[in-house]
């Protein structure tokens, strides 16, 4: 709850500040004074409340370190207090695991401090550290002696007071101790590897120099948060929005993948400091600090042309043009289907689309021959043809384009099988005209947007056939 409201308060100090990049970022930081070891009780209470005294006297520190100096023994009394309380109103014993935590769960400093006496030389050695116990590390440390009277029963008579004011001067001004050893980022340079970059490609995105307001390399453990506007971001840990990092050495390596675009675009990056100290990855963005602009530009766009005939000729049954008299039925049938991967070269002007596949061919005849027995000849056959696509890509019209492709086809040799069918049925004869299959797919021209179905069926009362196209082209898809 400490660390939340302390978030609160850091957010609300550098609210005013949130204009473009970091003017400076404020930050508050929790110190308090744990109990002395090697002392008695009643010494350590002491001590405690006359270093408290000391910083708190010296009123809060201005940005960009505020310390909120906490008195651990008058916080203390307060949660036996309030553990009273609940007892007597609960009858509920307080929970023993809560009380190991406390309040020094919550500290961002602590001052440890040992007491140690030399009876015979009547002297007291308090040792104190200011300790940062997110990163198990002594930020600095000092130590002090003093002589007592034979019949002086506390270390802290006159002289030990005066001692340990003593003490606290090598540890003031406080602020400015914690600044200089966290050295909170400010700025940083941020260098795509490429800059153009192609879609779909990934690269490094390098912030080095990550420095504090004194162009000092930042601590090792301070967080930056990093994010992107248009494509993603593969490494470092999540955070809403962002990516986190931890500063190390002063640079970082963000691993950037850009997105799936058939545009020329602009990627912007954005880098943020963070009040968050702790080890854990827990960072909240408090400033810009850096801000980066590259370019997407495609050279080459994948797509896929995916195509479908259907042909039905219905008629009589012909001999060189000619209808056969006496003939009855005739019903042919023509399939083609298959999808055509194209390439579409956007370095070219107007950009050229090439591609190459097969498509898969079906025939079927069926006609009935003239005689008093219902004879079936029934033709099968499956196939394949090789397509060769070559086009353009031409102006574009709002969210559309106009494409055209001519499609270049090598047939192959069919495998078929043919049946007959008896039936003792009676034929009439009847005349009709010829049948006639004049649909064409040998040239496409169409506006599209990815995934559009495109479909005609021509007028003629002998022949219905069908064309469906639809174009995969997965980088306009929005």
């Amino acid at each position: 709850m400490h660390k939340l409201i302390k978030c609160i308060v850091c957010v609300l100090l550098c609210f005013p500040l949130q204009k473009g990049l970091a003017e400076g970022t404020c930050c508050v930081r929790t110190v308090a004074v744990l109990p002395i070891s090697g002392a008695e009780t009643s010494d350590s209470a002491a001590i405690d409340g006359a270093w408290a005294s000391i910083f708190m006297d010296a009123g809060e520190a201005d940005c960009p370190i505020v310390v909120d100096f906490i008195y651990m023994q008058g916080a203390q009394n307060l949660n036996d207090l309030i553990d009273l309380m609940i007892e007597k109103s609960t009858g509920q014993k307080p929970d023993p695991d809560r009380r190991k935590t406390g309040v020094h769960s919550d500290l961002d400093y602590q001052f440890r401090g040992s007491l140690s006496h030399n009876e015979s030389a009547r002297t007291y050695t308090l040792d104190m550290q200011l300790f940062d116990p997110d990163h198990n590390e002594v930020v600095k440390e000092g130590s002090v002696s003093w002589t007592v009277a034979a019949n002086d029963e506390s270390p802290l008579g006159p002289k030990g007071l005066a001692a340990v004011k003593e003490l606290s001067q090598s540890f003031s001004p406080l602020d400015e101790i914690i600044y200089d050893y966290e050295r909170i980022p400010e700025r940083c340079d941020i260098e795509p590897e490429e800059d153009p970059i192609e879609p779909k490609k990934t690269m490094n995105i390098n912030i080095g120099n990550i420095v504090d307001q004194q162009s000092r390399t930042s601590a090792e453990w301070q967080w930056i948060l990093v994010k992107v506007d248009k494509g993603k971001i593969t490494n470092g840990c999540a955070r809403d929005d962002f990516r986190a990092f931890q500063v190390k050495g002063g640079s970082v390596a963000v691993q950037y993948e850009a997105p799936d675009t058939c545009e020329p675009d602009e990627e912007k990056v954005y880098v943020y400091n963070t009040c968050n100290k702790e080890s854990e990855c827990t960072p909240v963005p408090m400033n810009e600090i850096g801000r980066e602009t590259f370019k997407i530009e495609p050279k080459k766009i994948d797509g896929e042309l995916e195509y479908a005939y259907e042909g039905i000729q219905k008629g009589l049954p012909t001999s060189w043009g000619v209808p056969m008299s006496g003939g009855v039925d005739l019903q042919f049938s023509l399939t083609v289907s298959g999808k055509i991967p194209f390439t579409i070269d956007l370095s070219q002007d107007p950009p050229t689309i090439k591609g190459k596949g097969s498509v898969t061919v079906k025939e079927s005849n069926i006609q009935r021959t003239e005689t008093n027995i219902k004879i079936d000849y029934k033709y099968e056959g499956i196939g394949s043809e090789d397509w060769e696509l070559s086009g353009t890509l031409e102006g574009k019209e709002k969210d559309q384009r106009l494409l055209i492709i001519k499609a270049k086809k090598t047939h192959k040799p069919l495998t078929t099988s043919t049946h007959f069918i008896a039936e003792s049925i009676v034929l009439f004869s009847e005349t009709g005209k010829k049948g006639t299959n004049h649909c064409s797919y040998a040239e496409f021209r169409m506006k599209f947007k990815d995934g559009d179905i495109l479909t005609w069926v021509p007028s003629d009362e002998m022949t219905s056939c069908k064309h469906t196209l639809i174009l995969h082209i997965p980088c306009m898809k929005k």
